[in-house]
């Protein structure tokens, strides 16, 4: 108790001296899931405040300067408090894509994730396990057109869903075979309904088409089976 209000008091004496000199909060992108939150707020287009909130207080918080390279914005900490079972670590490269009304900061290395989201047929705010920051935390209206994907990643959004067969599989993967003359891209994710299991690409070369799944499910998995990268049942967005 005393730690955390400790660390309130430093961020209110960060945020106070902020104001002195003006601050400007260009925008704050944020994610909660009820019991726990991440939030991102921009200074000046330069400067962050990093707060990694939960239902015990705040568990980790940053603050330091953004440098952009390229499309990817890097987030350096001039001070980064961390506790002991936070595993978040500075430097963070981020992309800032806009879709429709909804503007999210994503990370670098979850943009395949970001992708695999949109051809599941839904929008990334599910609760599935990935939470993206968003500039409006009410959700604003659905989103129209196509997100700015950086161009290095634009193949890994479909304008269909695509589906694989299963050919065989051992103990660690699963050879799949394409339905359509298309290149099959590391990191897609594939479903399967009735039972229901997935599986990531995860090796594509002459010998064919290798995918994982979660090893508890793999009993689920029959030779035969039709994979889609659309998921088989309506996700409850928020």
């Amino acid at each position: 108790m005393k730690k955390t209000i400790k660390y309130i008091i430093i961020i209110l004496i960060i945020v106070l001296i902020l104001l002195l000199i003006g601050i400007q909060i260009n925008s704050t992108y944020s994610y909660s899931t009820g019991f726990s939150g991440t939030s991102i707020s921009i200074i000046y287009k330069y400067f962050f405040l990093y707060i990694d909130d939960s239902d015990i207080g705040i568990v980790d918080w940053a603050f330091g300067v953004i440098k952009k390279e390229n499309k990817k914005h890097i987030f350096h900490a001039f001070y980064h408090h961390q506790n002991d079972f936070i595993i978040n670590q500075f430097p963070k490269a981020y992309y800032q894509i806009q879709w429709g009304d909804r503007k999210y900061l994503i990370r670098n290395d979850r943009i395949v994730t970001f992708c695999n989201k949109i051809n599941q047929g839904y929008e990334p705010r599910d609760g599935m396990g990935f939470f993206p920051l968003l500039n409006d935390i009410r959700m604003p209206p659905k989103a129209y057109g196509e997100p700015n994907i950086p161009i290095e990643y634009k193949k890994y959004l479909l304008e269909s869903p695509l589906k694989l067969v299963v050919l065989s599989s051992d103990s660690t993967e699963v050879k799949l075979s394409s339905l359509k003359n298309k290149e099959i891209l590391i990191g897609w994710e594939f479903f399967k309904s009735d039972p229901f299991y997935s599986c990531t690409i995860n090796r594509v070369d002459s010998t064919g088409i290798y995918g994982i799944i979660d090893t508890l499910l793999s009993s689920r998995m029959k030779i035969g089976d039709t994979l889609s990268t659309e998921l088989p049942f309506e996700m409850v967005s928020f």
